[in-house]
């Protein structure tokens, strides 16, 4: 059964919410600064040739909070929130990326010098 460890950001008073995820694998941090960690991580972990589901779990409480199908959630990304819902889509990628590979270490999706996951020591 693979395992991964949802760290959501921190909220501090005084300081805006970023919604930025990080998301630790095997004990390693895979994802970090997303705002769809669940389709991140399943692209991490295909890239590392897994496939089958993962269980995310919430990091604090340990209780799990979804099962995802890697093969399927890597193909599809959050397009927007909205008062509605979330809308997914077929996943594209940015024009300026490229897929990662199973050498890649860290997905980061923040913006230079944000940090997503204040709580996760690595990130």
């Amino acid at each position: 059964m693979l395992i991964a460890r949802l760290h959501p950001p921190e909220r501090k008073e005084g300081v805006r919410y970023n919604g930025l995820y990080c998301v630790e694998f095997d004990g390693e941090l895979i994802v970090a600064g997303s705002r769809d960690p669940e389709h991140d991580l399943a692209r991490a972990l295909l890239a590392r040739g897994l496939t089958g589901k993962v269980t995310m779990l919430d990091a604090k409480t340990g209780k799990p909070r979804t099962v995802i199908d890697i093969a399927k959630a890597a193909e599809l990304c959050v397009s927007e929130e909205s008062r509605d819902g979330l809308r997914i889509r077929k996943y594209r990628g940015s024009p300026d990326s490229t897929p990662p590979t199973a050498e890649d270490e860290v997905i980061h999706h923040t913006p230079t010098g944000e940090r997503g996951c204040m709580s996760y020591s690595s990130c």
